[in-house]
Order: C-alpha cells, then sequence, then structure tokens
C-alpha cells in the first residue's frame, strides 16, 4: 500500500482582516459542528445509541486479567442494559432526571467506569471524572465545589481516601465500589454518613427499580467536567457540552477516514486516564461506530502484554509511550553489530520513502527488520493518533517507518474539548500539528511584549468553533481571561503558520510549560518557594515538553555556599571554582528537596538536577527586566548547553 499526499498549502484564509484560517478541507466557508446526519440530537447518549444500532450484538466493552490470554466481552446490547439499570439505581437513590446532578467516577479504566458515563449521558446527569493519582486535597475541593452526591470509584484504597475528606464534602452521601471492600470500611462509612455499596448492587437495584432514559433535548447541555490535575494550582473545571464533545468526535472521525474508517471490527487500547479529554474523545470515536474498547489489566507496565491479547486496530499514543519504543528497540539492537546496522539501514530506506511524499507498508524492509516491533503492538495496527505533548522529529519519524502506519499527530486543550488541530494523512514532515479539524477556526494574535506579530504568521493560538468549551466551573474571572468578547479560546501557545499551511508550536505566551508526562509546570510558583532557601540568592527553574521532569540554574547565596564550604573543610576557592564543588551543589540540592516537601510540591514540580552559576542575573546581563522579573527566553537561550548537561546527567545516572 503506497500513500502519497498533494501537500500544497493545506489551509485557507477566510477573514484576511482577522487572519482567521480553516481546513481547505471544509467544504466553501461552512465550520461543520453537525457530522453525523443520522443523530437524532447531538449528544453522547444518540452517539452511543448509534453504535448499538450498528453493532448490537457485537462486542463493545472487553477486560482480560493478567493470568488470562484473551479478552471477555460485554455486547453492544449488554452495555446498554447495565448502563439502563446504573441510571435507574442513581435515580432510584435520589438523582432527579436531567438534574445534571454531578456523578463523580474515580479510579482506573474498566468496564463499570465507562459504563457509569453512558448510564449518565442517558439519564442527563454530568460525569466528573477525577484523576486516579488525585490526593486527597485536590479530591475535596473538586467534590465540595461540584457539590457532588455520588462516586463511583474503584477499590477499597479510593474509599479511605473519600472518607478523609468527608469533613470537606458534606453533600457526599453515597460510594459505589466496582471490586468488594471490607465490612469494616462499610461500616467507618456509615458512621460518617457515607452509603458504600458494591456496583453489583447497584446494577442488581435498577433491574428492580427500571426508569426509561431521559436524556438531554438540547445539545448544548453540560455532559462532562473535566479538573485539571492540579500542577498549576487549584484545578480548574472545564466544562463541556454535548454538541462540544459530538462536534470533536466528528471531526477527528472525519479527519481519520483517509486511513481507516473504523467498523465493529476495528478495537482500541484504553490505557490513557478517561479524565483526559483526549481518551474521552478516542472512547467516544469508537463508540461512534459501534467498534470496540478493550481495557488494560492493570499496571501500564503490562500494558504490551494487553496489546498483544487484544491486538488493536487503532492506538492513540503519547510521546512517553513513543519514547520508550523508540528506547528499547534501539537498545536491543545495540547488543548486535549487524542488528543495529540493519535497523539503521532500514530506517533510513523508509525515511526516504517518506521524504519523497510515498510510503509503503509491506516492503522488504517491513519484513526483514520491522515486522518483529509490528507484532509488539499485536500485528493489526493501521492507524496511530498521538497527542498531549510534543513528540521529537526523530522519534515521531522513526515510529512511523517501524509500527509500518501513519501516525497523525493532534494538537488542542482540554478547553476545545481535545484536538483542535491534527496533521493530514501522508503528510510524515515532522515539527508541525497540522492543520485545524472540520469544526475549528484557528487564528493568531499579537504579541507584542515577545516579538510575535500576526502578518508575520506568529502570534498566541486562539480557537474558535462548536467544540470549544462552555466556561469554568464557577470561575467566572478565568473564564473571561481565556475565551474574549468574540468567543475566541486563547490558548496561550504561540504557533507559526509554515508556508505549507500547517501549524507549528514555537513558543508559550504565559512562563507555564509543559513536560513530556502532558502536564503543565507553574516554574514562578516553584521558584517562591526555592527562594527560601537560605542558600539561594536567584533561582531558574526549566522545563521542557520532551523531559520528564524539570531542572534549575541557581545562583548560589556567597556568604552562606563560602561557610558551608568552610564547615565541610573545602579549602579556600575562587567563587567560581566553589560552584563547580560536587558536594556543595549536594547541599544547595538537599535543601531545595528539603523546602519542596515541606511545601508539599509534587514530584513533576521538584527539580531532579542544577546547575550553580556563579554570577547574578541582572538588568546589565539581559536576565531581568527593568522591574527585576526573569526574562526567560532569555535565560532559556543563555544557559542552554547548562540545561543539556543537566539532563543528560540525569539520563545517566550521575546527577544525584
Amino acid at each position: 500500500m503506497t500513500i502519497k499526499t498533494n501537500l500544497d498549502c493545506q489551509t485557507k484564509v477566510i477573514d484576511e482582516q482577522e487572519g482567521v484560517r480553516i481546513s481547505r478541507q471544509c467544504p466553501g466557508n461552512k465550520i461543520v459542528s453537525d457530522f453525523f446526519t443520522d443523530l437524532e440530537q447531538t449528544t453522547l447518549h444518540c452517539l452511543f445509541q448509534r453504535g448499538l444500532r450498528l453493532s448490537r450484538d457485537k462486542p463493545c466493552l472487553g477486560s482480560r486479567l493478567p493470568s488470562e490470554d484473551s479478552y471477555s466481552w460485554k455486547t453492544y446490547e449488554e452495555v446498554d442494559t447495565l448502563a439502563q439499570r446504573v441510571g435507574s439505581a442513581l435515580i432510584h437513590l435520589g438523582h432527579s432526571p436531567r438534574s445534571l446532578d454531578k456523578i463523580g467516577v474515580y479510579g482506573t479504566n474498566r468496564l463499570e467506569w465507562d459504563v457509569t458515563q453512558i448510564a449518565c449521558n442517558a439519564f442527563s446527569l454530568v460525569t466528573v471524572p477525577l484523576y486516579d493519582t488525585l490526593g486527597v486535597e485536590a479530591i475535596s475541593q473538586i467534590i465540595s465545589t461540584t457539590e457532588m452526591k455520588t462516586v463511583v470509584c474503584d477499590n477499597e484504597d479510593k474509599v479511605t481516601r473519600l472518607l478523609k475528606c468527608r469533613n470537606e464534602c458534606p453533600d457526599l452521601s453515597l460510594v459505589v465500589t466496582m471490586d468488594q471492600v471490607s465490612s469494616m470500611t462499610v461500616a467507618k462509612g456509615k458512621q460518617e454518613g457515607l452509603k458504600v455499596v458494591s456496583f453489583e448492587a447497584l446494577v442488581e437495584m435498577g433491574r428492580v427499580n427500571p426508569h426509561a432514559f431521559t436524556p438531554p433535548s438540547d445539545p448544548n447541555t453540560l455532559a462532562l467536567i473535566l479538573f485539571t490535575s492540579g500542577t498549576t494550582g487549584c484545578p480548574k473545571g472545564v466544562m463541556l457540552s454535548n454538541r462540544n464533545l459530538v462536534t470533536d468526535v466528528g471531526a477527528m472521525l472525519a479527519h481519520y477516514e483517509p486511513i481507516a474508517s473504523p467498523n465493529n471490527e476495528d478495537s482500541v487500547i484504553s490505557y490513557l486516564p478517561q479524565a483526559h479529554g483526549f481518551n474521552q474523545v478516542i472512547t467516544q470515536c469508537m463508540f461512534a461506530w459501534g467498534a470496540r474498547v478493550g481495557y488494560i489489566s492493570g499496571s501500564v507496565l503490562q500494558l504490551l502484554d494487553d496489546v498483544r491479547a487484544l491486538r488493536p486496530t487503532l492506538f492513540p499514543i503519547v510521546p512517553r509511550l513513543m519514547n520508550k519504543i523508540y528506547d528499547s528497540i534501539w537498545q536491543r539492537a545495540s547488543k548486535s553489530t549487524l542488528k543495529k546496522l540493519l535497523l539503521k539501514k532500514a530506517f533510513e530506506a523508509k525515511k526516504h520513502q517518506m521524504e519523497k511524499g510515498a510510503f509503503v507498508h509491506n516492503d522488504f524492509w517491513d519484513k526483514l527488520v520491522f515486522r518483529k516491533v509490528q507484532k509488539l503492538l499485536g500485528g493489526r495496527v493501521k492507524g496511530m493518533v498521538t497527542g498531549s505533548a510534543p513528540v521529537s522529529a526523530e522519534v515521531l519519524t522513526f515510529v512511523r517507518c517501524a509500527v509500518g502506519c501513519d501516525v497523525l499527530e493532534g494538537y488542542g486543550q482540554t478547553e476545545t474539548t481535545a484536538a483542535s488541530t491534527c496533521t493530514v494523512s501522508g503528510d510524515f514532515r515532522p515539527g508541525h500539528v497540522g492543520v485545524p479539524l472540520m469544526c475549528c477556526e484557528v487564528k493568531l494574535v499579537d504579541i507584542p511584549d515577545m516579538n510575535y506579530y500576526a502578518k508575520q504568521n506568529k502570534g498566541e493560538i486562539c480557537f474558535r468553533g462548536p467544540h470549544c468549551f462552555l466556561g469554568y466551573w464557577k470561575d467566572e474571572e478565568n473564564t473571561r481571561a481565556t475565551i474574549d468578547h468574540d468567543g475566541w479560546v486563547h490558548s496561550g501557545d504561540v504557533g507559526l503558520w509554515t508556508e505549507q499551511g500547517t501549524l507549528r508550536i514555537i513558543d508559550r505566551k504565559k512562563n507555564i510549560f509543559k513536560l513530556a508526562q502532558g502536564e503543565y509546570i507553574a516554574p514562578e510558583k516553584i521558584e517562591g518557594i526555592y527562594l527560601q532557601a537560605s542558600s539561594v540568592a536567584q533561582v531558574f527553574v526549566h522545563g521542557e515538553s520532551l523531559e520528564t521532569c524539570c531542572v534549575a540554574v541557581v545562583v548560589a547565596d556567597e556568604g552562606v555556599l563560602r561557610e558551608e564550604a568552610k564547615n565541610r573543610g573545602v579549602e579556600e576557592k575562587s567563587w567560581r571554582e566553589l560552584c563547580g564543588k560536587k558536594e556543595l551543589k549536594q547541599f544547595v540540592f538537599d535543601e531545595l528537596t528539603s523546602l519542596a516537601q515541606q511545601h508539599k510540591l509534587n514530584k513533576l514540580e521538584q527539580v531532579k538536577n542544577i546547575y550553580l552559576w556563579p554570577q547574578q542575573f541582572s538588568i546589565e546581563n539581559d536576565l531581568l527586566t527593568p522591574t527585576l522579573k526573569s526574562k526567560r527566553p532569555q535565560l532559556r537561550k543563555k544557559f542552554e548547553n547548562e540545561i543539556k548537561s543537566m539532563y543528560a546527567e540525569i539520563a545517566d545516572g550521575t546527577a544525584f
């Protein structure tokens, strides 16, 4: 199979004055909002019912135990019945139909998770996914601010966490557990005013007390609140309507169709958090076509075992997993000179094909070298989508060659449901995030302070369309700061239109960066904490989207460091030489680590390596503004080599 695509300008300007662009795939100048003409309403309930019509007796949701070789499945009809019973039970227990009551789901991906959300969609209740990794403080805030009465969780540990935040969550009255919990925990819940019931009991309650589906009559009805994971402060609740979600699903399917239009024989592995918009849209895409969703059996560490058992045809892949595949393949090849040579030859040959605009999927190099890689992913993958964080050009190109299928790279935010732009099939050039989806308008806005101007095809990326969120839950101030009076969602990212009409991310407007895990980090908050260290005079915290942790450049307090050197018996040296002493660097690092723990910085916020610089940041050396604020772009450029060295030390284990 050979793919060849015309890569001329892929976007068109529909507003010369504003510089608004849409994809050339759009019919005329129309921004498409409804993609499924057979839906009664643009709601998630209708989307699932569409899948039910297409695949009533076909597999829908699949699970397996680590000890089992294959997946066991619930059909679409069985899942529909389960959802009707779960929703009926929630109504029986006091949630009114179409009340938009908030139902929390707290746990890892599994059948009960999606059944609960399908039930909420069918009875006009609002699903509030809770990250599996969230602690008591964040959970308390989310439950309290949404006045949540019911949480469905997966195990006893989650029930224990919920009990710990009971005093801050007076509205919480029902906890449903997917796994069995001890009678002691049930009794403790009762003492705290919490009714703890099993998921099985909830299903039985719904069977005995049936209620008819009551889906939303208005597609703009709230369906989902996705809370950020809170690394930049208090979690913000992104409100997404039924139309937001169905629109983004339709746009992604329309964009994906040239690769492989899904059908009820297709399957996807569900391992990304359901609290993340990326996995939400992927799951709903599968439901729309009556396709199959298979869950991981436990830890993500066993993901490849699940993949070999499921043999998915479609694969959402995050950059950190791509990096692991890349590193693993090269590490194995490095053990044999011949294997390494063959891998290099195969990669260069496939890369050369793609540079010519063509990609053969079953040639000599596939059979000789890459077939084993493809079998690692089950051997049936026909399309992949990546997003949530940038991926390096080398890794993206290699995975495309090795897996033998196109890998589309999407870009967007939770505020735009998930993807807003995506690369097109056959465009194998790395370094950009494609074109606007059919539901989306994109424009760039001037940022004079950073010397970015839309007339030069550079500026802050702004989105508009029916996939853009309703606002932040009970947070008008941040809503107004993000959505302007013309309905544009301001991303805070800086983009560049390439000559081919694709979008490239080149900077960040706000002093926030994203790590490889996809988590945003606010460096100024961290710097404020580290400045409390007696050994620190100035500090610059840095992170990169291709790295999994932060590093810091520290200007040490000379008096404190010289005193510590004296105490340690370090002979008198020049200030520059002292800053290069490993034991003094360790002293500063230990103080930073202690402060991080005192202030409860999470692991992603804590720096993993530091560099001691013997000179003050100043206005004179162009590292501070006239108001003595750090010039972050200049600091990044100034310490480019030191930053590379710090990450290299982390990689080879010589940092600390």
